[in-house]
């Protein structure tokens, strides 16, 4: 199920990457359109005979440039995202994964949240998580022993693995916590997430669950 969850994630990867290729060749298509007019605004001069200052025709240039450089330190970044979280995936290691239910750790966690807040700041690419906290657990643990709840953690992972979308991200936060991380989702959408995943709990496993969401 690791490998299974990891390809999911690397799906979601996957799609990162065309959110930011999209925005780019918007804003090449942008800058093209500038040195279109630019290229036209040359020949008429030329074609009439006038003729202006080289300090101004230098200025204009500047202009056109500095979208391209701006351009440029986007891709950078982007690709730079793009390569961590790669990383991530090929160097997954134990120190990354909860025992128990197979889900990423807190650790885990605390490095994809690091990222979809760069995401967000360099490329605008919303994200919200949704954390969910097992309702009674400690008077389940109490009443039918430690195995019983470790069984009911696995089963509330399992659900939430099962019914997550392959982009998503989820996690184990500690004790009878779970976090997903939802890239691409504002809050409204992860409301929706939250509450199908909360009466999916209750439907498929003996306990119920209460749950935030939270937007970047």
């Amino acid at each position: 199920t690791l490998i299974r969850r990891e390809l999911k994630r690397a799906r979601g990867i996957i799609r990162e990457l065309e959110i930011v290729a999209q925005q780019v060749r918007r804003d090449l298509a942008r800058h093209q359109g500038s040195l279109g007019k630019f290229q036209t605004r040359l020949r008429d001069m030329c074609e009439s005979g006038q003729a202006e200052p080289i300090e101004m025709l230098a200025s204009e240039t500047d202009k056109l440039l500095e979208p391209t450089q701006q351009l440029t330190t986007r891709l950078t970044q982007a690709y730079e995202m793009i390569r961590q979280q790669a990383d991530q995936l090929m160097s997954f290691r134990e120190v990354r994964t909860d025992g128990l239910t197979g889900l990423g750790n807190r650790r885990a966690l605390e490095e994809t949240l690091s990222m979809q807040l760069m995401m967000q700041r360099q490329c605008g690419v919303v994200s919200s998580l949704a954390m969910f906290d097992i309702d009674l657990f400690q008077h389940l643990n109490n009443e039918q022993g430690s195995s019983r709840g470790d069984q009911v953690l696995k089963q509330v992972g399992q659900v939430l693995d099962q019914y997550a979308r392959e982009s998503d991200a989820i996690f184990r936060y500690g004790g009878e916590e779970f976090v997903v991380v939802l890239p691409g989702t504002g809050i409204s959408g992860a409301v929706s997430f939250a509450e199908r995943m909360r009466t999916a709990i209750e439907r498929l496993s003996p306990v119920t669950a209460s749950c935030g969401v939270a937007e970047v």
